[in-house]
């Protein structure tokens, strides 16, 4: 198992190679015995009964929506930066269409979200769910990859079973960067007529950014931040690249020597927790709170509001809540880097 006790955060940068790699090893071994375990857990998961979903236990108050639900679990893909495949394997698992509909009339939800990493990972089995949607007269909100935008009747299937806000990873504006993310089916040329297409079939876009690649230089920030309000992408998201343990990334970082050594809870998407390939820590971290800035600022928030696809209360209050986390992501971590002492500047990385 993983340590759950975070690393001394007093351990200097040049921490030894050979424990960071002990640590690495530990992990990859811990990765591979339990994938089978998970994989089975997974399946099995989704296969239970709807009678042992209790959903008595949630405390409804405490939460925007209970109508939350979960048709697969898994993803095709083998993005490098993601914890998927390591948790759960490429091949997705899948409750029968006909149990996750009968969920949905049992719960009476009228407004509900599927959780799903992505929930057209399978297309054959996306088309059958869209289609028994349908008849429920529902509005979903949920995940895909950009491919649903070049798959025009899948697209038109999920518009008409009730799709109305999807969730997507659009990560960079660098096909380089993509590819070397392992997700080069992101086109950023096409991101603009993806909004477009999402739009035209009344479906809003939280679009979600990475920041910190190997290709990114410290202008890019901000000028993606720019492109998300000029494309009208309803709900920008910026995230630093977090390598977290098991992934493809944390084995490359470890062994190139970028990794930090900082405490688990920095692996949070808002902290620096390596050593970028093209500015330092400091330039990351202040680029990320720029982005944000760029997007929420009132003229930003004006600007993607009147051509939002989600109805207008809707857009305006995730646009203020979002708004509320820039501002208070800019107080709490605005005065400085993340670690002032593990500052530094660009470093050769091996092509």
């Amino acid at each position: 198992m993983l340590e759950s006790r975070p690393p001394d955060s007093s351990t200097p940068t040049g921490t030894s190679a050979t424990m960071r790699r002990s640590t690495a090893v530990r992990s990859a071994a811990c990765t591979m015995s339990r994938h089978s375990w998970l994989e089975r857990s997974a399946s099995s998961a989704l296969r239970a009964k709807d009678s042992d979903q209790n959903r008595s236990v949630l405390r409804r108050r405490r939460y925007v929506t209970a109508a939350v639900f979960e048709a697969t679990r898994g993803c095709a893909h083998a993005c490098d930066f993601c914890v998927a495949p390591s948790a759960w394997g490429r091949r997705a698992a899948q409750r029968p269409v006909e149990a996750v509909i009968e969920d949905i009339r049992r719960v009476r939800a009228r407004h509900l979200t599927f959780v799903d990493l992505n929930l057209i990972s399978d297309r054959e089995y996306a088309a059958r769910l869209f289609e028994a949607l349908m008849p429920l007269g529902v509005r979903w909100f949920g995940l895909a990859t950009t491919t649903l935008a070049d798959d025009e009747p899948l697209l038109d299937l999920a518009a008409r079973s009730g799709c109305r806000g999807l969730l997507m990873g659009l990560e960079s504006m660098s096909p380089a960067g993509l590819r070397q993310a392992r997700k080069g089916f992101n086109h950023p040329e096409r991101y603009g007529e993806l909004v477009k297409r999402l739009h035209a079939r009344r479906i809003a876009l939280q679009g979600c950014f990475v920041l910190g690649m190997d290709e990114d230089t410290p202008e890019v920030a901000a000028a993606t931040a720019r492109f998300a309000v000029a494309a009208g992408i309803d709900l920008p998201r910026f995230a630093i690249l977090t390598p977290f343990p098991g992934t493809p990334l944390y084995t490359r970082l470890e062994a190139e020597g970028r990794l930090l050594g900082l405490p688990w809870e920095c692996y949070d998407g808002q902290h620096v927790v390596f050593q970028p390939a093209q500015m330092s820590v400091d330039q990351l971290h202040r680029s990320n709170l720029e982005a944000w800035r760029i997007a929420y600022s009132a003229s930003g928030v004006l600007s993607r509001l009147r051509r939002s696809a989600a109805p207008l209360p809707v857009a305006l209050l995730t646009n203020l809540g979002y708004a509320t986390y820039a501002r208070r992501l800019r107080r709490a971590l605005g005065g400085a880097a993340t670690v002032p002492a593990l500052v530094g500047g660009p470093v050769q990385v091996p092509r």
